[in-house]
């Protein structure tokens, strides 16, 4: 499911079931695939840079 930043770093933040993944498009200058985003390394991150967001349930 595709979803903007700004709900992006809200679930990043606040997710309390961790199956729940937020995967960022274009991280670290990888353009074609999807990386996952971790609260603890990632919350300095500026969201709006990045080309899209998704959440992945595992």
């Amino acid at each position: 499911m595709r979803i903007n930043y700004v709900l992006a770093k809200i679930i990043l933040r606040f997710n309390p079931f961790r199956r729940i993944k937020v995967m960022c498009l274009g991280y670290n200058e990888d353009c074609e695939n999807y990386t996952e985003l971790v609260w603890k390394d990632d919350k300095e991150l500026d969201f709006k840079e990045y080309g899209g967001f998704q959440l992945w349930y595992t």
